[in-house]
């Protein structure tokens, strides 16, 4: 007899293991966060976004190659206008782990959390990804007593 119930428990537990890199990595992506906060007095964050494809190009453009993706951005939530700029690509495992951040130099996979923390080093001391985060330091911020 086949041995679901074996199976099953395989599955729960990959499943339960999957949660945990996932929890970890964006564990990882808050400490860059802080860090960068503080930092950069708050004029710097880095998340991850989604690239997507308008309907209306879908619909006026079915032979479109165009396909969803995700990305880390740098942003500044001071900023009065929200203009999220580009730094790589990211690719998240269905298991958490790896991760691979891809950019315009090369590939950075990521096996674990020091791995991530390693690839996250690279990517932001770039000269190219320096220059972006930047610019989006420098974007005009709210006024003051804006409440939005």
């Amino acid at each position: 007899m086949v041995d679901f119930i074996g199976s099953f428990n395989k599955g729960l537990s990959a499943a339960q293991q999957a949660e945990k890199n996932r929890e970890e990595i964006y564990s990882v992506l808050e400490s860059l966060n802080k860090q960068l906060e503080d930092a950069s007095k708050g004029t710097v964050k880095i998340d991850v976004l989604q690239k997507t494809i308008p309907l209306f190009e879908m619909f006026t453009n079915p032979k479109t190659t165009a396909k969803p993706y995700s990305f880390l951005a740098a942003f500044n939530p001071l900023a009065e206008i929200y203009k999220p700029s580009e730094l790589a690509k990211w690719a998240l495992d269905p298991n958490g782990y790896p991760c691979l951040i891809t950019t315009e130099e090369g590939d950075i996979y990521c096996e674990d959390k020091s791995g991530l923390e390693r690839g996250l080093q690279i990517l932001i001391s770039s000269p190219m990804v320096g220059e972006k985060i930047y610019s989006v330091m420098k974007q005009k911020l709210k006024a003051v007593d804006d409440p939005f």
